[in-house]
């Protein structure tokens, strides 16, 4: 089972604690092997809030995988960079994933390029940019908590925005809805309702709030 720990894409809301242990009960019950994606760490509640959920699960669960990208966090979009980790409570397993995942990689791209890895690499290696890290991702999750804020006062329509986090939302509109947005408005959001709210200004959302709040009548 894959999940997303946090800032989900596309709907931007996170389970609560009541519902990740639930989902966990449920997890252990079909022993089923979860795959967490923690692609948005940061962009929600904060780097350590926002694994929290990852947390309880390392608690309870045997074995899992978690997948972690610095396309967002680090804006490295183009260099793909990230990392797999292999969580088990039996010896040996380790080795094994590293051999499994070596195959698979030698069969997608063999030899990638360094230069995302370094990048990071640098920054988390090095006390004061690492500082500069969390200042500046903690200023994109209050822009973004900000321009979720606002959006979701300007309309009643729009009040469930400040439940989410992260970068994106999902609008319950129908296709002719977008299909308008788009040529009568030169409002662009994906055929199925997705917004992304990182695109916005605060200057835009005068002009954008009651469109989406319209769009979803």
């Amino acid at each position: 089972i894959i999940l997303q720990i946090c800032c989900h894409n596309p709907t931007g809301i996170s389970l609560s604690g009541d519902e990740w242990a639930d989902l966990t009960d449920l997890i252990e019950q079909k022993q089923l092997l979860p795959v967490l994606d923690l692609a948005y760490q940061g962009l929600g509640d904060g780097l350590d809030n926002d694994a929290s959920a990852l947390r309880f699960m390392v608690g309870r669960v045997p074995e899992m995988l978690v997948t972690v990208s610095c396309s967002k966090t680090f804006a490295l979009y183009r260099e793909r960079t990230g990392a797999l980790f292999a969580v088990s409570n039996r010896a040996g397993v380790a080795k094994r994933v590293i051999n499994v995942a070596a195959r698979a990689a030698g069969n997608l791209y063999f030899m990638p390029p360094d230069h995302g890895g370094a990048v990071v690499a640098e920054i988390l290696g090095d006390a004061d940019l690492t500082r500069q890290w969390h200042a500046e991702l903690d200023q994109m999750r209050e822009r973004l908590l900000g321009l979720r804020g606002n959006l979701a006062s300007s309309h009643p329509n729009l009040a469930f925005l400040a439940r989410g986090r992260g970068m994106f939302a999902l609008l319950a509109t129908e296709p002719e809805h977008v299909r308008r947005l788009r040529t009568e408005h030169g409002l662009y959001i994906a055929p199925d309702g997705r917004i992304n709210i990182a695109g916005l200004r605060q200057s835009d959302i005068a002009h954008v709030a009651p469109l989406l709040a319209q769009a979803l009548e």
